[in-house]
């Protein structure tokens, strides 16, 4: 089994488990993590919400291109697409939250 399944499965079940098990108050151990997403309860959740099903998604879509790759074009995709995961879920997460912390309605 290549290395990238078993990378690529972590990655899921980490972004799983917080999309099932979400934290329920803004803390300094569990959950998703940045100034923008700590600044009070309702913006933590919707952090962790959002962040979780970003992960799962691009972690999916990078496993796809990952096989692709490996079997079509003979070539290891791993270094970079998990950095490529993470910077996409941290990137759209705090766009969404800018977005939202710029407008004073949403609480």
């Amino acid at each position: 089994m290549p290395g990238y399944y078993l990378t690529h499965i972590i990655v899921f079940v980490a972004g799983l488990v917080l999309f099932l098990f979400p934290p329920n108050k803004v803390n300094s151990i569990y959950g998703y993590r940045t100034p923008s997403s700590m600044i009070n309860d309702n913006v933590f959740k919707l952090a962790n919400t959002l962040s979780s099903k970003l992960l799962m998604l691009f972690t999916l879509v990078s496993f796809i291109i990952c096989v692709i790759a490996e079997n079509v074009f003979n070539f290891s995709y791993l270094s970079c697409s998990l950095l490529l995961v993470f910077g996409l879920t941290i990137w759209q997460t705090e766009s969404k939250l800018k977005k939202i912390n710029n407008n004073p309605t949403f609480f």
